[in-house]
């Protein structure tokens, strides 16, 4: 807050619900090289991987809630 740099040692992440749909978002980046999405977007119910430098820096996931948890974990 006061310009000191702080090591962070958890995996950022934020979940919200709105009409029966679940938005899952884990890790952080800036920018990105590309994005892999697997599923249906006009459904709600897709996985995105977010990659820099051959390098998942994060996830994002709708109605895909397990899925979220795995990729948390195994982006520590």
């Amino acid at each position: 807050m006061l310009g000191e740099k702080t090591p962070v040692s958890e995996i950022p992440f934020f979940w919200t619900r709105f009409w029966n749909n679940s938005l899952h978002y884990t890790g952080y980046t800036s920018s990105y090289d590309n994005v892999h999405v697997e599923g249906d977007l006009n459904k709600f119910e897709f996985a995105a991987w977010y990659i820099k430098n051959n390098r998942i820096v994060a996830y994002s996931s709708m109605n895909k809630d397990m899925s979220a948890m795995v990729i948390g974990e195994a982006m520590k």
